[in-house]
C-alpha cells in the first residue's frame, strides 16, 4: 500500500516534472512552421489529453487520478497554450521587451495568457459555489469565510476522479500562471509592487505547508491530488530563479539540451507510471 513519505514524494516529483516536460513540448510544437499542420498537431495533442481523462472515468481512484494528471497537462498544452499563441498570431501582439537589456520579458501567447486572469477568477467563483467541489483550499475558504453551501449530493464512490484531476489541475496550473504573468508584467504591477511581492511570499509559503499537511493523509489518490498544486507551486520557484536569470531554461530548447530534456521526461514519465501502478499494488496488497 503507497503510504507517505515515499508514496507523496513520489507523487510530488511526478506533479512537478511534468511541468519542464509541457514547456519542451509546446517549444517543439512551435518548431512546425506550417501553420496548419501546427495547429493539427496541437488540437492532436489536446485531443490526446482529452482520451486520457476519458479513459480514466472507468478506472480505480487511484488510477484515474493520474490519468486525469496526465490528460491535463497535455490538455493545457494542446489547447490552452495554442490557443494563447494561435490568437496572439492572429492580432499581432509584439513581445514585450525590457528597454533596459532587450531581453523578451512576455511572448505575445503569454501576453493572451495574461489577459484572461479575470476570466479564471469568473470560473473560479462559479466552482467555489459549487457544493460538490471538495477541493481542499475552496472547502478552507468556505469555512474561513463562513460562506458553506451544505453537504455535497454527490455519493463519494460516484465521484469521476479523471474529470475531478483534470480540471483541478488545468486551475492550478491556468491560476498560478496568470498570476505571475500579472505580477511580471511592469505595465500592470511589475516584480516590486506590494501586491507582487505577497503573490511571490504565498507561492513560497504556500507549498511548504501543503509538503507538511500531505503526511496526515492516507488515501493513495487523495495524496496524489494534494500532490499536484505542491509540484505546481514547487515549479513556481523555478520560474522565478529564470526569470534572475538564475538558471538555464533548457526545457525551452529541447533541441539545444537534447540529453537533459530526455532526462526529464523520462523522469517525469517514470514518476507517473509509478503512480499510476500504485493503485494496483494497493489492490494487491488488499
Amino acid at each position: 500500500m503507497p503510504r507517505f513519505p515515499g508514496f507523496a514524494v513520489l507523487c510530488i516529483v511526478a506533479a512537478l516534472a511534468a511541468m519542464p516536460v509541457g514547456h519542451s513540448l509546446v517549444s517543439l510544437l512551435h518548431l512546425v512552421e506550417d501553420p496548419w499542420l501546427w495547429s493539427y498537431a496541437n488540437v492532436a495533442v489536446g485531443l490526446l489529453g482529452f482520451a486520457c481523462v476519458w479513459w480514466g472515468l472507468r478506472r480505480p481512484e487511484l488510477e484515474a487520478c493520474a490519468l486525469g494528471f496526465l490528460g491535463a497537462n497535455l490538455m493545457f498544452t494542446g489547447f490552452f497554450e495554442f490557443t494563447f499563441a494561435l490568437f496572439a498570431r492572429a492580432f499581432d501582439v509584439q513581445p514585450l521587451v525590457n528597454p533596459a537589456t532587450g531581453n523578451v520579458l512576455l511572448t505575445p501567447g503569454l501576453q493572451v495568457n495574461e489577459a484572461s486572469v479575470f476570466i479564471l477568477l469568473a470560473l473560479f467563483l462559479l466552482y467555489f459555489a459549487n457544493r460538490q467541489v471538495r477541493c481542499t483550499m475552496i472547502v478552507w475558504l468556505r469555512r474561513k469565510l463562513h460562506l458553506e453551501t451544505g453537504n455535497p449530493t454527490e455519493p463519494s464512490r460516484d465521484r469521476p476522479y479523471a474529470r475531478i484531476v483534470a480540471t483541478e489541475t488545468l486551475f492550478v496550473i491556468w491560476m498560478i500562471y496568470a498570476a505571475s504573468l500579472v505580477t511580471m508584467d511592469p505595465r500592470v504591477l511589475g516584480p516590486t509592487h506590494w501586491f507582487s511581492m505577497t503573490v511571490y511570499t504565498w507561492f513560497f509559503i504556500w507549498p511548504l505547508y501543503l509538503t507538511w499537511r500531505i503526511r496526515t493523509i492516507q488515501v493513495p489518490g487523495a495524496v496524489l491530488r494534494y500532490a499536484i498544486p505542491i509540484g505546481v507551486l514547487y515549479w513556481a520557484w523555478v520560474e522565478t530563479l529564470a526569470s534572475m536569470d538564475a538558471i538555464t531554461e533548457y526545457y525551452l530548447h529541447p533541441v539545444d539540451y537534447p540529453l537533459a530534456t530526455a532526462l526529464t521526461v523520462a523522469v517525469a514519465a517514470a514518476a507517473i507510471v509509478l503512480v499510476y501502478r500504485g493503485g494496483r499494488l494497493a489492490r494487491a496488497d488488499a
